[in-house]
């Protein structure tokens, strides 16, 4: 008992809490990450389906003469551009990268897992010495 609670002992509780509090982070953090990135995809894939759905029904009514009517070049145009601003605007409220491969995460050859070994032993770090273990 002398011994755990020397500086030595001391030292290794704190090293041990770190490793375990490291281990423990990454495994709950992994599945929520995971879990994130295919939310992302799936929430992109409705916006971008959206806007493509809207294009087309714009594109099929310039097929059907929308030029021809007065101001309609710049209606057409208005359309297109309200299209895009919506798109935009929704695309960076999901954040997310279209080039990454969820299916791929943490796999060798796709995307890394944004919370590594390292910075789990970091984070646990720096909340054992924020807050005190």
């Amino acid at each position: 008992m002398k011994l755990l609670f020397s500086t030595a002992g001391l030292c290794v509780l704190n090293i041990a809490y770190i490793a375990l509090g490291a281990v423990i982070f990454e495994t709950l953090e992994k599945p929520n990450e995971r879990a994130a990135c295919f939310n992302g995809a799936e929430n992109y894939d409705k916006i971008e389906n959206a806007s493509l759905t809207i294009l087309l029904g714009i594109t099929d009514r310039v097929r059907h003469g929308a030029l021809q009517e007065s101001n309609g070049q710049a209606i057409i145009e208005n359309d297109y551009k309200q299209v895009l601003r919506s798109y935009s605007q929704n695309v960076l409220t999901v954040n997310h990268n279209v080039n990454k491969n969820c299916s791929m995460l943490g796999e060798p050859g796709g995307p890394a897992y944004g919370w590594s070994s390292e910075g789990s032993v970091m984070f646990a770090m720096t909340v054992t010495t924020t807050i005190g273990g």
